[in-house]
């Protein structure tokens, strides 16, 4: 699902090292995705940028093979959901006057309060999360996905409250380099979280669920 422009200097660096005019240097190369899940990112662009970047537009299309998988293995449990994604994806959904698609009742939560409705959210997904005597193992298959980052700062914030237990409380290990900045500058420094790099405070109990992005040094 990457930029066209990406791949296509793929197979012209890859055309170059093998010294040969065929496809990606006459190597076997595999693309997995979705067209009707996920498309490239490009930050303040148009649906039309978006299209054009895909590599359904690039020449190099027409020559790969496609092999379509036919089964949603994660969705066996639950086709009914499964085939409404797909009808979704295939543009044949009931949609109102405004392109938007109503969700089936049965998996829509009420809104009333952005409290209440995360709470709600929050104990359909994480069943008695704060009962210690729950088999925790059976939280690595759940997530709650959002849109953006901070969304997730503050859903990860909610349940780590609500999970049992006594929190321990992990902060990076920064450092002033430069006279200029003062201290009441390093605090509002630990409130921003750039895109890609990690929380400056992370909290984090026993038998909490985690995920590594990243192994920096995978020595330690």
């Amino acid at each position: 699902m990457d930029r066209r422009d990406f791949i296509e200097k793929f197979n012209e660096m890859l055309q170059d090292i093998m010294d040969s005019n065929l496809l990606f240097g006459g190597k076997i190369v595999v693309f997995g995705g979705d067209f009707r899940q996920a498309l490239p990112v490009i930050l303040k662009s148009t649906k039309e940028d978006i299209i054009d970047s895909s590599i359904v537009m690039s020449p190099l299309w027409n020559q790969l093979n496609k092999i379509k998988l036919q089964k949603n293995m994660r969705a066996l449990s639950d086709s009914i959901f499964s085939s409404w994604l797909l009808k979704i994806g295939d543009g044949v959904e009931n949609a109102n006057e405004n392109n938007e698609i109503r969700i089936p009742s049965h998996i829509d939560i009420p809104f009333s309060d952005d409290r209440a409705s995360l709470n709600t959210l929050i104990d359909m997904v994480f069943p008695n999360i704060n009962d210690s005597d729950l088999d925790f193992s059976s939280f690595v298959k759940r997530a709650i996905i959002t849109t953006r980052n901070e969304f997730f700062h503050e859903i990860n914030d909610v349940l780590i409250n609500k999970f049992p237990g006594e929190e321990t409380t992990y902060y990076n290990c920064d450092e002033n380099t430069s006279d200029c900045v003062i201290p009441d500058q390093e605090d509002l420094f630990h409130y921003l979280t750039p895109q890609g790099l990690l929380p400056h405070k992370l909290t984090l109990k026993i038998n909490s669920a985690i995920i590594l992005l990243r192994n920096i040094n995978p020595t330690e």
